[in-house]
């Protein structure tokens, strides 16, 4: 059976002194028996005062060896580890060996960052947003990425100005990032339209483009071509306001455009949680439908394009803890599906 085992050793370099550092081997495809390994281990301490740690098996392809160092030569090292941890394409082993290499290099940003990148890949968010802000605490305001990456944590979860103003502090840093500044762009517009605010044609055509692979593979929910919007419907009733109108009235110019004519668009009615969640599921449905009815005769639109689903109280996009979170709970999403209809 193949063996996959991990040592933690501590091992005093030549001319270092006390300090200790940390060395990583990846041995890929080899194969190693469990004894073997104890062996190399027994001999380790007896020839350089070697003391066994941790023997800890896991997944994939290789064995992994470290041995726990301080000083400077240790960040120097910890460097070394981050950049072979780098190497692993397998996001679940690599997840694994940032693990082993934060408890070897405590308090080092740049594996934090690394280490928070990985939860924010494997959708565990709110772990990935800890682990952001203590790499911030630790590197200082020098490492605009780790601001870039708390604000596509937050936008993950759809709080929208904590990640607004991440994106304001990485940009003091670096400034020309393209992809920082149309992140940003997105959020003011996604943070304006779920309170209530008025969004332009424009803005809304700019959201619903479908982003690059590479930034929807990292940010999936972030960058989503989806935008809620506080629809101001009368109390406890299915008919718009004059301000609704007014805000569905770009929307509608916007689904005209020449960019998104010919997209198909799902349209979400969500309520707060007042009220029973029977009579909450049957006004969402009903102002989902009023949306699409509006959208149909004012704007022209085929019908084939538009698609309505209904929610009720069951998708929350803050707590109801309080007013203001109710009134952002009673909306309606906007999601682009594809662009064929006929």
């Amino acid at each position: 059976m193949y063996r996959r085992n991990f040592k933690k050793v501590i091992w005093p370099r030549p001319g270092i002194g006390p300090s200790f550092h940390l060395l990583a081997i990846h041995a890929h495809g080899c194969r190693m028996e469990r004894k073997a390994v104890l062996r190399a281990g027994f001999l380790f301490a007896m020839a350089f005062r070697v003391i066994l740690t941790l023997v800890v098996g896991f997944a994939s392809s290789g064995l992994f060896v470290t041995t726990i160092g301080g000083g400077p030569a240790f960040a120097m090292n910890c460097d070394a580890i981050g950049e072979d941890v780098d190497q692993e394409k397998n996001l679940v082993l690599r997840h694994k060996l940032l693990r082993l290499a934060v408890d070897a290099c405590p308090g080092d940003p740049q594996l934090l960052y690394r280490y928070a990148y990985s939860f924010e890949r494997l959708r565990k968010y709110e772990v990935a947003l800890r682990i952001y802000q203590e790499a911030s605490r630790l590197g200082g305001p020098t490492d605009s990425k780790i601001y870039f990456g708390m604000a596509d944590t937050y936008m993950n979860l759809g709080r929208y100005k904590p990640a607004i103003r991440a994106y304001q502090e990485g940009l003091v840093i670096e400034p020309d990032n393209k992809r920082a500044q149309k992140s940003l762009e997105l959020a003011r517009i996604k943070f304006k339209a779920r309170s209530g605010g008025q969004v332009t044609s424009e803005e809304f055509v700019q959201v619903m483009q479908p982003p690059p692979p590479e930034v929807r593979a990292n940010a999936p929910a972030a960058f989503e071509p989806l935008l809620q919007i506080h629809i101001n419907f009368y109390t406890a009733a299915r008919w718009l306001t004059d301000k609704a109108k007014m805000q569905l009235g770009t929307v509608g110019d916007a689904m005209q455009s020449e960019a998104l004519k010919d997209v198909r668009f799902q349209i979400a009615g969500h309520t707060d949680d007042v009220g029973s969640q029977r009579m909450n599921l049957q006004l969402s449905a009903r102002r989902a439908q009023t949306v699409r009815n509006f959208l149909i005769k004012t704007f022209d639109i085929n019908p084939k394009r538009l698609e309505t689903v209904h929610y009720g109280e069951s998708r929350p996009a803050v707590p109801n803890t309080s007013a203001a979170n109710r009134a952002i709970n009673r909306r309606v999403e906007f999601k682009r599906l594809d662009s064929t209809y006929e």
